[in-house]
């Protein structure tokens, strides 16, 4: 039996000792092949991961991102779900291991001892890759044990071990770890001047020696990989940019001499800067029934001819206000009727991407397109984003675009915390003749609205999308508080003025609510941070 004994010296006179008994589950190795591109996994109990080969992102369930390359370790408390996925062209292996803990409390009166529940939030660490080598090597030279061997017990404690000593590191950084990240943040805003190696060491305090051990240990990587990273990504930033080129760029980014700059480049990048600049200068028209330029804005390309809804959205372009200004450039391919074929192949595109809607399902003028990529219909509008990401060569930018989302997304739920915290709603929009009464998912406005923005959904609405209803069957159902979306005030007054409306307990309580919900549009990262803000506005002015 292994156990850690961790002296309480401050309550030593009540409480003796304290002990905790780690237990091994499994220890397994996964393998994300090449075309398998994301996985999902849920784990019941506490873990450790190590990645021994590739590199990706692991996301977890609550928004907590960890870019993943060979060698990194994250240790997970409790139970967790995540998405894990590769990046392109390469492989992904992981090695798991689960396990259990129990802890065990003596004092003067005998000893106590139970299960530790696993915990609805995990914490979730990344071990310092000094500790990450190590634990890959416990990790490593565990694999030939079964799960019941004593040796998993023995690897087990080494590795618990290994824990405490990531926990009290990153409890009490050392001064010399505080004045690495401040030269690191100082790094990260002058990184396109001419920095010395010695005068970031002379800031942190340090010996250059010291300077860049200690820097390798706390980033994962020495200060002038560091440097260089922070300026490549900076120029593959501004190489999306309109009328900026490979000499601008290079000298902007700190980098005096641009054959230099193109070798740094294709070392890491794997492509010269001019492809890569070219791959991002594609003329791409797109096709659809929904805003899908907002997932093309975000990747940095800005397409030729898009979907417009002048009648929906009011404005000019038949774009959204928040897309308006970004699409000046961009021919308005009117949405709101049959679009031919002949109007968007005739400004030769190199690549026409072109989701089925009404009304265009199966156009043989578009299938004879040889430049046209079909995309499935989705649900969500990350799915969306990977879709065209991929067929653009954008992959490595998604986690820059869910990241802001997801940063977005938590701030509207602290801010909109003091609605959804009260009573369940249900979100409907009016028609003339219809109440679409929305589901609790299936829909990008749903999943927003109950899920990353945690208001409560009413009872009887399992389902996904929506579903029409009568008026009727809207007043039976009772809803506690009503949001009412993308509806015409007319129509809105006409259901208002019928007899039956005033039964509703939303109604009679005066808890329904009609923003001005038309520019409104979640299925696209832009349109997403913008609703955020706008509901945002409109809850805070009711409060």
């Amino acid at each position: 039996m292994i156990l850690i004994v961790l002296l309480k010296g401050a309550s030593l006179l009540n409480r003796i000792v304290d002990l905790i008994q780690a237990y091994p589950l499994s220890l397994k190795t996964h393998e994300l092949s090449v075309r398998a591109r994301r996985r999902t996994v849920k784990l019941g109990q506490s873990s450790i991961v190590y990645i021994q080969k590739g590199t990706g992102l692991l996301r977890t369930s609550d928004g907590a991102e960890f870019r993943l390359e060979p060698g990194t370790c994250l240790s997970f408390k409790g139970a967790v779900s995540f998405d894990w996925s590769n990046d392109d062209g390469m492989p992904l292996r992981l090695t798991l291991l689960q396990y259990r803990t129990i802890g065990i409390v003596g004092d003067r009166s005998g000893l106590n001892a139970r299960w530790e529940e696993p915990q609805p939030y995990p914490e979730a660490d990344r071990l310092p890759p000094a500790l990450a080598a190590q634990a890959g090597r416990l990790l490593e030279n565990g694999k030939p044990a079964r799960d019941n061997d004593p040796r998993m017990h023995v690897l087990m404690a080494e590795l618990s071990l290994l824990l405490r000593e990531a926990e009290s590191l990153s409890a009490s950084p050392s001064e010399d770890q505080g004045m690495l990240r401040k030269t690191m943040e100082y790094m990260r805003a002058h990184y396109m001047k001419p920095l010395q190696m010695a005068a970031l060491a002379k800031m942190a305090g340090l010996t250059p020696s010291s300077f860049s051990r200690g820097f390798k240990q706390l980033a994962g990587k020495t200060p002038g990989a560091f440097l260089t990273q922070l300026r490549i990504e900076r120029a593959k930033s501004l190489m999306r940019e309109p009328d900026m080129n490979f000499k601008q760029i290079s000298g902007i980014v700190g980098f005096q001499d641009e054959l230099y700059f193109s070798r740094v480049f294709k070392k890491l990048e794997g492509v010269s800067p001019t492809i890569y600049m070219k791959r991002n200068q594609q003329r791409v028209a797109i096709v659809s029934g929904l805003n899908l330029q907002d997932q093309m804005l975000a990747l940095g390309i800005r397409p030729i001819a898009a979907p417009s809804f002048p009648t929906f959205y009011g404005t000019a372009s038949g774009f959204p206000v928040y897309l308006d200004e970004l699409l000046k450039a961009t021919k308005p391919i009117n949405a709101e009727r049959t679009i031919a074929a002949d109007e968007v192949i005739d400004l030769s595109p190199d690549l026409i991407l072109k989701a089925d809607f009404i009304r265009n399902w199966h156009d043989p003028e578009w299938n004879g397109a040889a430049n046209m990529v079909h995309l499935q219909e989705r649900d969500s509008w990350e799915s969306y984003q990977r879709d065209i990401a991929s067929q653009l060569n954008k992959e490595r930018e998604l986690e820059r675009i869910e990241r802001q989302v997801k940063k977005a997304e938590r701030a509207g739920a602290r801010a909109l915390s003091p609605f959804s915290r009260q009573g369940s709603w249900t979100i409907v929009r009016l028609l003339p003749g219809d109440c679409r009464v929305y589901g609790r998912t299936g829909h990008a406005f749903t999943d927003l609205f109950y899920r990353d923005l945690h208001f409560q959904p009413d009872d009887g609405l399992d389902y996904r999308s929506y579903r029409s209803r009568s008026l009727e069957e809207l007043v039976a159902m009772n809803p506690d508080r009503l949001l009412i979306i993308w509806s015409d005030p007319d129509t809105v007054a006409a259901f208002e003025a019928h007899p039956l409306w005033r039964e509703m307990r939303a109604a009679r309580e005066q808890r329904v609510y009609f923003p001005n919900s038309k520019q409104w549009d979640p299925w696209g990262p832009i349109g997403r941070q913008y609703m955020i803000r706008e509901m945002t506005n409109y809850f805070l002015s009711r409060a």
